[in-house]
Formats: structure tokens, sequence, C-alpha cells
């Protein structure tokens, strides 16, 4: 659930869309050194929070540049 895209979850709509999404969730996590998605939240807190508009902080490395482009994949 960590690395699926809202509508995926929702309307089991799966497209290129939802594979950029699935991407931005991934590349996330190799810029903050393998860091769990979500952290311990379970997979409906994820659901619910994400459904609300919440979106992954940026990482705490500064790859600043690298978190813009990673979160243009967030976008509905």
């Amino acid at each position: 659930m960590r690395w699926t895209a809202p509508e995926a979850i929702a309307f089991r709509k799966f497209t290129s869309a939802s594979d950029v999404w699935s991407y931005g969730v991934v590349m996330w996590e190799v810029v903050s050194y393998g860091e769990r998605p979500y952290w311990n939240w379970s997979n409906q807190d994820v659901i619910r929070a994400v459904d609300r508009g919440y979106r992954l902080p940026p990482p705490m490395v500064r790859a600043y540049f690298v978190f813009h482009v990673l979160i243009s994949f967030f976008h509905k």
C-alpha cells in the first residue's frame, strides 16, 4: 500500500501515472537511505493520510533538487 497510487487503491486503476507515483515513493526511499515510507503507520493510516493530501516530507539529506523532482510525481 505504501507504494500504491491513490487512484490505484480507490478504483483499482493502474496506469503509467500510478507507476510514476510508485516510482516516486521508491526514489524517496532511496534518497532516504532505505527509510520505510510512512514509517510504522498501518496501511489504513497511510491510505487515509494520502487521501487527505498528506505527502512524504523531504528526506533529511540535502538533496532538495531531487526532492522537488520527486514531489512532482505526487500531484493528482
